[in-house]
């Protein structure tokens, strides 16, 4: 409760203008690209474990509204979230757990 007390102050220049345009669009570009390599690593090996039922899109568009809605109720517009290693393997283990129970994948 102290934390929120403290930062409420703070939101509104959060989200204000920016002090200057070419560091907003360095950033936004330094965050696309630091998303964009390891959603399409990630996403290829998703595709093979997953017989293409998840992807490069579900990826980046998961990643994109996930970031979006962290961004604003978190208020930290810069942190990165996506895909890791460990969520694509789990993601390929059940799968192949749907195979064996002869259940779908997305019903």
């Amino acid at each position: 409760r102290s934390d929120l007390s403290a930062r409420l102050p703070l939101y509104r220049s959060d989200w204000s203008r920016p002090r200057s345009l070419p560091t907003v669009l360095n950033a936004t570009l330094f965050a696309f690209v630091i998303q964009l390599i390891p959603a399409l690593i990630f996403a290829e090996l998703m595709a093979r474990e997953t017989d293409d039922s998840l992807g490069a899109a579900e990826v980046l568009l998961s990643s994109a509204v996930i970031g979006i809605l962290y961004a604003i109720f978190a208020g930290q517009p810069l942190v990165i979230m996506g895909i890791t290693g460990p969520v694509a393997i789990l993601l390929g283990t059940s799968h192949r757990l749907t195979e064996t129970f002869d259940a779908d994948y997305f019903p």
